[in-house]
């Protein structure tokens, strides 16, 4: 049994074998690296999302979920709170029979977006000194976004009273459900961490060779961006091509997430038909409309 596992899982045993290698040959940058996505997670990620992954699973163990569209609340719990939230309420959607499997990708077309805070705040003000910056990150954000779900998703479902396969609301039957949601929000906010940090240190890892130095100005950047896409902003932001240039990049790796948000909407979606290749073709599609309208509104508007 665990020879036919290891003959199935070869690839993924052989690149694990070898980051555990490459970790022992260079454990300051594990260590590094871990520490910075640790960082990032207790200062960005968990007060952006915590309070908003509980009340969102309290209101799905209430059964209130029932009586409100399929597709609104998704699209804004993941606007009110960013990444991965948008994933988690439509794969539970979909366990819970709530949406079919052409809805469920129709959703992930829209829902898929991070939070005006990241954007304006974190992006915006913290790493381009420019609220300006912010707005014009998130307003291309949603933009594309919305293209991406008109071009991609099924016309005319936003909105609508989702199609129901077999209701099956898993309240808890915890006497604490409140307690329940909190667990569970804690257990999400994990997974995220873990993603954080291996893509982290994949990021390190890569730099460490040196082949991101002899690229263009602002590509090294945007390469570790397509990883963990914080680390690429904050670095793109304090590169020297110009305002455009940096805002059009920026626009591009925080619609697609990175390959960090891809393997957390992955996880979040654990048990839906939706494949890896579904997955990168509407955050490249949603990150490409993005930059387009990033250069639009920066250069007809701003």
């Amino acid at each position: 049994m665990g020879f036919r596992f290891f003959e199935k899982n070869k690839m993924m045993c052989m690149l694990s074998v070898t980051a555990c290698l490459l970790m022992l040959v260079r454990p300051e940058i594990t260590v590094s690296a871990t520490k910075s996505a640790i960082r990032i997670w207790m200062n960005a990620v968990v007060p952006s999302l915590l309070p908003f992954m509980i009340i969102a699973d309290y209101i799905k163990k209430s059964s209130i979920k029932g009586r409100r569209g399929g597709f609104l609340y998704p699209v804004l719990m993941a606007f009110f709170s960013g990444y991965p939230m948008g994933a988690k309420i439509a794969g539970e959607s979909y366990r819970t029979g709530y949406l079919d499997e052409k809805d469920l990708y129709s959703l992930l077309c829209y829902a898929m977006i991070t939070g005006p805070a990241f954007l304006i705040g974190g992006v915006g003000v913290t790493f381009y000194q420019s609220k300006t910056a912010g707005y014009v990150l998130a307003l291309s954000h949603y933009a594309g976004a919305l293209c991406c779900g008109r071009l991609l998703g099924k016309r005319g479902t936003i909105g609508e009273k989702p199609k129901v396969r077999q209701k099956n609301d898993n309240v808890s039957p915890s006497d604490t459900p409140f307690t329940d949601c909190i667990l569970e929000s804690f257990r999400t906010l994990g997974i995220v961490l873990a993603y954080i940090v291996l893509f982290m240190i994949a990021a390190d890892f890569v730099q460490d060779t040196g082949v991101l130095r002899n690229l263009p100005e602002g590509m090294g950047a945007f390469c570790k961006g397509m990883m963990e896409m914080t680390v690429g902003c904050s670095e793109i932001a304090a590169c020297g091509c110009s305002m455009i240039e940096k805002l059009m990049l920026s626009s591009f790796i925080i619609s697609f997430g990175g390959l960090s948000v891809v393997g957390q909407t992955m996880s979040m979606l654990s048990g839906c038909p939706i494949t890896l290749i579904q997955i990168l073709k509407i955050k490249i599609i949603h990150g490409l409309f993005s930059t387009i309208w990033t250069f639009t509104i920066w250069t007809f508007v701003v």
